[in-house]
């Protein structure tokens, strides 16, 4: 009540006046003859109590607008309340603060702002709901010995105060900080729908009508920026992470990204201008004593974990402490289970627990887990210090027997008799060039080949591959869908699934244990599992139906020995995976790009060459013609240095290919010319035949005069050195005409006459008759009828062969 008086018996009329003024009213004022009121004294309401907020709030832009749409008193229909939860010292009170100050300066809570830290995870300090209404009500403006002693009672009073404030146009907002549990915020909350409140905890709270916000960490930009603010507040010019970024990035990592984190790290700092970053940051790098580096006098995360731990029951804080047992980034509700030594259901309702509490978080997929990086650490302080030896040690074998049985349930469902292959091999990928002539007869030679091995397959694993009299006659059959079978596919399938969710915390287990099962570890079982889905990729190659498939089995097969450190074998199956991939795309250009990383670590000068060569041809097949260009032109130089003229020629010729699909004519020509000049110093009849094939198709492609005139020069000198009679003679033929098409009709005739002279040497082979004609009726008419196009009339190397 701001304030009140009372005025006696006037004179006049023997009445009773009151008057009361400047207050709100939320009780009943009885007026009568024989009636003294007397009113308390005045109270001044403490509605302006909310902490201040901090001034390197930042990243928070998408959950502040979610509680200022609550706070809006314009949103009608929707709910009033809002609840902001998340692990310790996630920011969920700054949050609040920010969100209600925005509030007020928009003019949101005319009547003030009510603030209750209910220091729900501190137990001397927790207040009741009774407690807490007692404090509230005095904030409010009641006297001590106006509020009711029962609970219900005092949050009726509550009730109606906020009411009448609204209802007099002084909504207020309420901020109910560090609830524990519903029940002890249920009594404080409004009931009108004008007063709005947020909730903050560390626990969901899912059962109140209210907006559910969980806040997760910051990202690293987010926390980079948070830490310079910081340090820019205390000391004006302290500029250490503008320095050093890649430091202060490493400190933000280290930090998890947990706002209180930063915090700390931003005070300890602020401390000692002169620390370097690197100093701290090789302080926190050691995981036993990280947590004690995050302390600064009142601010503490080991203590803030300390006070969600303690509110855990028994069968949950030791699944808490089990989880730390566990070093993979997350874990299946069936490995907890192993942990605790319990069943999947008792599992699943104790990782619920501890989930609404949020000292673990769901993982990406349903039915997995996560504990935050710092959190784990605590966690591995509380099993060393709450759970006896022996205990760790027994859920310790559990969890990796548990893995060790998972690998060999899935090396019993790869198993073949007899593995395709026993080294590492890196795959062509044989989409050479989707525009060459070359290419179908390529594709022809790689069926032929594919049903040989499938046939060679058929008879070596059965179980694998249906045999040739399963297939019937058609060996094509071999080639199709149904190759695999339906049932074997699935189990692969399921193989293939199983490792994508487990493969890293196979590898982290591996790394963080010594034990073994029957005389196998885990590190061999894994080395062994990778060979596997070796072979089963080889085998599935050969399936165009599958490839998919295929392609996913390298892939594990590279995240395996990445994890085991074996480089080259990592490199080989990322190569595989992206040729094998059903079409190129980002990822297969990704995992090629890294292949030829690897291969150029390692000095392998074939690999990488093969690797590059394989980069080439999937920036071709995507259009990128001048990246594919240059791939070959590396893959080529490669080759050189290996001393493999046959692969330096190809790569050259499919050089020469992009090339000319970038538009890029003559330059195509020059590498179709330098290709056949390796194949034939090289004496590689095929090659040099397939190197002349590409150039003849391209003189095919080249549609106008001018450009052909160019490069018809120096095709006809390429034929002419490859011993190419035929061709070299329709080459001239063809630049005779085009240069007769330009009008430069003396150099036209003087081509025409190096190819007769040509086809005269040959005049008793039938392929040189028809050509051989064709010139002299050429030079006997030196002047063709008007607007007759001769150049459309060119020759078409593409169906010229060999004679």
């Amino acid at each position: 009540m701001a304030g009140a008086d009372a005025f006696g018996e006037d004179g006049a009329s023997g009445s009773i006046s009151n008057r009361i003024s400047g207050g709100v009213f939320f009780h009943t004022v009885i007026q009568g003859r024989d009636i003294t009121v007397q009113l308390p004294p005045e109270v001044t309401p403490a509605l302006s109590a909310l902490p201040a907020g901090s001034s390197e709030f930042m990243g928070r832009e998408t959950e502040l607008s979610v509680l200022l749409d609550v706070l809006d008193p314009s949103s009608t229909g929707r709910t009033a309340l809002s609840v902001v939860t998340g692990l310790p010292g996630v920011g969920k009170t700054e949050l609040a603060v920010q969100a209600v100050r925005a509030a007020q300066h928009r003019g949101w809570c005319p009547g003030g702002v009510l603030f209750v830290d209910l220091h729900g995870y501190d137990g001397p300090r927790r207040l009741t709901p009774g407690q807490a209404l007692d404090g509230i009500l005095r904030a409010l403006g009641v006297p001590a010995e106006h509020i009711p002693p029962r609970p219900d009672d005092r949050s009726r009073l509550y009730a109606s105060i906020l009411t009448a404030y609204a209802r007099d146009g002084q909504a207020l907002a309420v901020v109910l900080d560090n609830a524990s549990s519903v029940e002890q915020v249920r009594l404080l909350l409004p009931v009108d729908d004008r007063t709005r409140a947020i909730v903050t905890s560390r626990n969901s709270l899912a059962t109140l009508d209210a907006r559910l916000l969980d806040l997760d960490v910051l990202d690293e930009e987010t926390s980079v920026g948070l830490l310079a603010g910081i340090l820019r507040r205390a000391r004006g010019t302290d500029y250490r992470t503008v320095r050093d970024p890649q430091t202060a990035r490493a400190i933000a990592r280290l930090c998890a990204y947990l706002p209180l984190a930063l915090r700390i790290v931003g005070a300890l700092l602020a401390e000692e201008p002169s620390r370097p970053l690197a100093e701290l940051a090789r302080d926190l790098e050691d995981e036993r004593a990280r947590l004690a580096e995050l302390e600064v006098e009142d601010l503490s995360i080991r203590s803030a974990f300390d006070l969600s731990y303690r509110s855990l029951t028994g069968p949950v804080a030791e699944m808490f402490r089990l989880l730390a047992l566990h070093h993979g980034p997350d874990i299946s509700t069936e490995a907890a289970a192993v942990l605790g030594h319990t069943d999947e259901r008792e599992s699943r309702r104790v990782l619920e627990s501890l989930a609404r509490a949020h000292l673990l978080h769901h993982g990406d997929t349903r039915g997995r887990w996560r504990l935050h990086d710092l959190v784990r650490l605590f966690s591995s302080e509380r099993l060393a210090s709450d759970t006896p030896p022996e205990q760790r040690k027994a859920a310790g074998v559990r969890l990796v027997t548990f893995y060790l049985n998972g690998i060999r349930r899935a090396a019993d469902i790869l198993r073949l008799d007899s593995p395709v292959m026993r080294d590492e091999e890196i795959y062509f990928d044989p989409r050479s060039d989707p525009d060459d002539t070359a290419t179908e007869r390529f594709w022809e030679h790689f069926r032929s080949t594919a049903r040989m091995a499938v046939e060679v397959l058929s008879e070596q694993m059965p179980d694998l591959l249906p045999s040739r009299d399963a297939a019937g006659s058609d060996p094509e059959r071999l080639l199709r869908r149904d190759s695999l079978g339906e049932a074997r596919r699935s189990e692969v399938a399921g193989v293939l699934t199983w490792l994508e969710s487990e493969r890293a915390n196979l590898l982290a287990t591996a790394a963080h244990t010594t034990l073994s099962n029957e005389g196998v570890g885990l590190t061999g079982l894994l080395a062994s599992l990778a060979s596997l889905l070796r072979d089963v990729a080889e085998a599935m190659r050969w399936d165009s139906e599958i490839g998919a498939m295929a392609s996913e089995a390298h892939w594990q097969a590279a995240a395996l020995h990445r994890g085991l450190a074996d480089q080259r074998a990592e490199a080989v199956h990322l190569n595989n995976s992206a040729v094998m991939a059903e079409r190129p795309g980002r990822q297969s250009l990704e995992r090629q790009a890294r292949a030829v990383e690897l291969f150029e670590e390692l000095g392998d000068l074939v690999a990488h060459a093969k690797a590059l060569a394989n980069l080439g041809t999937a920036l071709h097949l995507l259009g990128h013609y001048e990246g594919a260009a240059a791939a070959r032109r590396l893959a080529a130089d490669k080759f050189h240095q290996a001393g493999s003229p046959n692969g330096l020629g190809e790569q050259l010729v499919q050089r020469g290919v992009s090339l000319r699909a970038a538009g890029r004519i003559e330059d195509a020509v020059d590498a179709f010319g330098l290709a056949v000049s390796v194949f034939e110093s090289n004496r590689s009849l095929q090659g040099e035949d397939y190197a002349l094939e590409a150039l003849a198709e391209l003189l095919d492609s080249v549609t106008e005069p001018a450009l052909a005139a160019s490069v018809l020069g120096k095709a006809t000198d390429i034929f002419g050195r490859a011993g190419e009679v035929y061709k070299q003679g329709f080459a001239l033929i063809n630049l005779g005409l085009a240069l007769r098409h330009l009008g430069r009709h003396d150099e036209a005739a003087i081509t025409l006459r190096r190819a007769d002279k040509l086809f005269v040497r040959f005049i008793d082979a039938t392929w040189a008759a028809e050509p051989s004609e064709r010139v002299r009726r050429l030079l006997a008419d030196p002047t063709p009828a008007t607007g007759q196009d001769w150049w459309a009339q060119r020759h078409r190397f593409a169906r010229r062969r060999r004679p």
